[in-house]
């Protein structure tokens, strides 16, 4: 039998006995999870030619990076900061890096375009951000 990396990582989230690091774990393991979902629409999209809906899922994608970028932030409080997706009645912006900086998803993506500056993280995000909500990209998508 072949394992497939999800397989993987449910292994070793099963395995993990330190409870700290059980969370961290099982948010990378959804954070992986998703992204290969995301990837399967995307290919179901683009053989559709349903190009619009591809930057939307392209924006999605950006989310994970940013999220999970985010337990890098403050390694010491990442089992914290992971909490915060497990707990319905939490909220990204109820927890807070340096000098009480309240979270958020633009805040993520910054600091992961500050990471990795050459890769234009946040000029995508942005632009994908134009897809996700109604705006001017659909109306030019339209009647072109």
């Amino acid at each position: 039998m072949v394992m497939t990396q999800i397989d993987l990582i449910k292994n070793l989230v099963n395995q993990n006995l330190d409870h700290k690091k059980y969370y961290t774990d099982l948010f990378v393991f959804s954070v992986v999870d998703r992204a290969l979902k995301l990837n399967r629409g995307f290919e179901a999209l683009i053989y559709t030619k349903n190009i619009q809906c591809t930057w939307i899922i392209s924006r999605a994608q950006i989310d994970n990076l940013a999220r999970l970028h985010g337990m890098s932030l403050d390694p010491e409080r990442a089992s914290e900061y992971v909490k915060i997706f497990l707990d319905p009645s939490q909220k990204l912006t109820s927890f807070k890096f340096e000098k009480n900086k309240k979270m958020s998803d633009y805040y993520l993506v910054q600091m992961l375009d500050k990471t990795y500056p050459k890769r234009r993280i946040l000029d995508n995000y942005k632009e994908f951000c134009a897809y996700a909500h109604l705006s001017e990209k659909h109306f030019l998508g339209a009647i072109l």
